[in-house]
Parts: structure tokens; sequence; C-alpha cells
């Protein structure tokens, strides 16, 4: 029998070639498919169109994620006229199915954002919400559109007497 001291075990990098540039080689592509990975996340711009699309096909658990997003893209770029009838239809339809009271308040957010008339159905519809972030962020938008946009501002009365100071609050605002 050997004594441990005559055969010590292989240090990690002695050995042959292959095992010697094995662990190198692992380092390497570990660390590039982070950088690309990282970069990938980065650099992936997404349109609204696109957004919308994937909002569609999105299963409720990870809807609101996209609608996050969008809500992103819609606040910091402009959509064109042309496209904002095909915008607001597919918003409206997304909160009519959205299950989860997350997706729902994103999308608010997604519409408030426009700051379009065309966008006042859904704002309205969403003041009636089970969520009071949803109602929150539907007056805020509501006080936000430009004075040109028209709306029946009586909506807005019933807020003023709610427990809720934020939604009393915004109400103040929106009917300011």
């Amino acid at each position: 029998m050997s004594s441990p001291s005559e055969n010590p075990p292989p240090k990690l990098l002695e050995g042959n070639l292959r095992s010697t540039l094995m662990l190198p080689l692992a380092i390497f592509l570990v660390g590039g498919l982070v950088y690309f990975g990282v970069t990938k996340m980065i650099s992936t711009e997404r349109s609204y169109k696109d957004l919308v699309r994937e909002l569609n096909s999105k299963t409720f658990g990870n809807r609101w994620i996209a609608a996050y997003e969008l809500s992103k893209v819609l606040g910091s770029k402009s959509v064109p006229d042309k496209d904002m009838p095909w915008l607001i239809a597919n918003l409206e339809e997304l909160y009519g199915t959205s299950q989860d009271s997350c997706s729902r308040d994103f999308l608010v957010v997604a519409v408030g954002s426009l700051k379009k008339p065309e966008s006042v159905p859904l704002l309205l519809k969403a003041l009636n919400d089970s969520d009071k972030n949803v109602v929150f962020h539907a007056l805020v938008a509501l006080g936000n559109l430009p004075g040109t946009v028209e709306f029946s501002k009586e909506v807005l009365l019933p807020f003023l007497a709610a427990k809720d100071h934020a939604h009393q609050q915004a109400a103040i605002l929106a009917l300011a």
C-alpha cells in the first residue's frame, strides 16, 4: 500500500494539456454567455406594436410585465396619430380581459400617458375597477389630460368624499 504522501492528488492545472485548458475555456464560455445575455437585454428595443402583440400572447402571470414595459415605452415616445385607434382598441380589449390588477394598472398608466381624447372611455371604465391603484391611476390620467379633452367631470365628484385620501387628492387635481 502506498502512503498518501507518495502519490499526492494532481493539482487542478497540472497534468495533460486537455485538462489544463478546460478551466480557462469554461470561464471564457460562461463569461461570453453572460456578456451576450446582458448586451441583448440592454440593446433590445421593442416598439409599442411589439409589446401589444406580446401582451396578447402572454398568459396572465407574465402579462403585467409586458404592460409595464408598454407603459414605459408609451411614456417616453410619441405614437403616430394614424396608429392611435389601433393602439387604444387593443389596450381596451386587453384591459377588459385582464384578470390581474397589475396588468390593468399598467394598462391604465399606458393609456394615460397617451393624453388623447380616445383614451377617455377606458379611463372612465377604470374608475369602477375593484383595485384602488387602478382607480388612482385612472384619476391621475384624467387629471393629466389636456384642457381641450372633454368628458363629464361629474364622474369625479364621488371621489371627493372617498375615504382614500389619494383618491380625494387625485380627484381634486383632475377637477382643477
